[in-house]
Formats: C-alpha cells, sequence, structure tokens
C-alpha cells in the first residue's frame, strides 16, 4: 500500500460561489420589490424565505462543508453540514460502487465507497482532487472489492 498521500477532495468553489449568488438574487429581487410596492406583501416574505433562503442556505453550508481528506491509509469524511465525521482505514472499505455512464452529451462517473461499519462517501469527477482519491482507491483498495458498472446510450 501507497502511505506517503496526503490530499483533501472538496466540492469546487464555484458551487458555492453559485449558490451564494443565487441567494443574493432573491434577496435583491425581494428589496426591489418591497422598495416599489406600494403594500408590504408578508405572503412573499414567507414563501421566499421557505422556498428559498432557508433551502438555499443549507445547501450552500452542506456543499461548502463536505470533505474527505486522506492522510496515509487513513481517511476522514466530514458530510452534513458538518455534523457527520468518520474516519476510516482503507482496510475498513467493504466495496466500491463504480458507475460509469456515457451519453451522447458526455461521461458521468460516480464512485461510491462502502466502509464494514456501513458509512458511505460518494466521489465524482467535478470534486477538487478527484483524480487524486481515484488514483489512491486504484492502488490501495482490493481488485475483488472495486464493482465497475458501465452504461453505454451513446446510440
Amino acid at each position: 500500500m501507497n502511505s506517503q498521500k496526503s490530499f483533501t477532495v472538496k466540492n469546487p468553489p464555484l458551487i458555492f460561489w453559485l449558490c451564494i449568488c443565487i441567494l443574493v438574487f432573491f434577496v435583491i429581487l425581494v428589496s426591489v420589490y418591497t422598495i416599489f410596492s406600494s403594500s408590504p406583501h408578508t405572503g412573499l416574505y414567507v414563501c421566499t424565505a421557505i422556498l428559498v433562503f432557508i433551502p438555499g442556505t443549507f445547501i450552500t453550508l452542506w456543499t461548502k462543508m463536505f470533505r474527505i481528506e486522506v492522510r496515509g491509509t487513513m481517511v476522514s469524511a466530514r458530510k452534513g453540514l458538518g455534523l457527520i465525521n468518520f474516519n476510516f482505514d482503507v482496510s475498513d472499505i467493504a466495496k466500491v460502487e463504480w458507475k460509469i455512464i456515457e451519453t451522447k452529451y458526455g461521461k458521468n462517473e460516480k464512485i461510491t465507497v462502502f466502509t464494514s461499519k456501513g458509512k458511505k462517501i460518494s466521489i465524482e469527477p467535478i470534486m477538487v482532487n478527484s483524480g487524486k482519491m481515484i488514483k489512491f482507491i486504484e492502488e490501495n483498495v482490493d481488485k475483488t472489492r472495486i464493482k465497475k458498472t458501465y452504461k453505454d446510450f451513446t446510440s
């Protein structure tokens, strides 16, 4: 096993900033509507808060808080707004599901790692340092535990 690796896998910053821009857009939209309307619209504020601000804030924090850190053979994961934290060794990996779907629009991959204690993490190529994590899995996990499925929808 290669134990000299140390890196962090996380969501790309672009997703976080996209969530922030969406939230700012709705703040501006509600503010402009409030300034230029003749009467207050409580329903607008309640619906915007329930349907946009609260879920938008959770999604923004969710994308920012997700992190997988690899140090040697130890992997630590932080998911779910930072509330779900767990560590495991590479030897604790029970199976890896590697799904590859190719369409006429491009190739999509999703790698889900399951531990022997029932925990799981997912890696997608859009994530920062996903290539290092993919290489780490290929080098350190027994080939019999990796299940690759390939579907081709290009025709």
